[in-house]
C-alpha cells in the first residue's frame, strides 16, 4: 500500500516501485538503503478482516444483535405509524432520505 494511502500494490499496479499518484517509494527507504536495495520490506501494509465472521459474531452476541435490528424495528415503526395516520410526524436524515428509502 503506498505510504499516504493512495494506491494497493495489486493487480494493475502489483509490479511497480513507486506510487504513480504521489510518487512515494513502495519500499521502507531506510531499509533498502541500510540492505544495499536487497530488503525491500514494504513501508506500509494493511491487513483484512473476512465481513462474514464478524457479522456471525454479532448476531451471536444478544446486546449486539438488538443493534444490528435497529434498521428493521425502526422501518417496521414509520411504516405503521404511515398506515395508521397517513402521514409522517417526524424527518429524521437516515430514515427518511430518499437513498434510503430507495433502497
Amino acid at each position: 500500500m503506498c505510504p499516504k494511502f493512495c494506491i494497493t500494490y495489486n493487480a494493475a499496479y502489483k509490479d511497480l516501485e513507486a506510487c504513480p499518484i504521489c510518487s512515494s517509494s513502495r519500499y521502507d527507504e531506510f531499509q533498502l538503503a541500510t540492505s544495499c536495495g536487497h530488503d525491500k520490506v514494504p513501508a506500509q501494509q494493511y491487513y483484512t478482516m473476512p465481513l462474514g465472521p464478524q457479522l456471525q459474531a454479532l448476531w451471536r452476541n444478544p446486546e449486539t444483535a438488538q443493534y444490528m435490528k435497529h434498521c428493521r424495528i425502526k422501518m417496521q415503526e414509520i411504516l405503521h405509524r404511515v398506515r395508521e395516520t397517513r402521514q409522517i410526524d417526524q424527518y429524521d436524515d437516515l430514515y427518511h432520505g430518499s437513498e434510503y428509502l430507495r433502497v
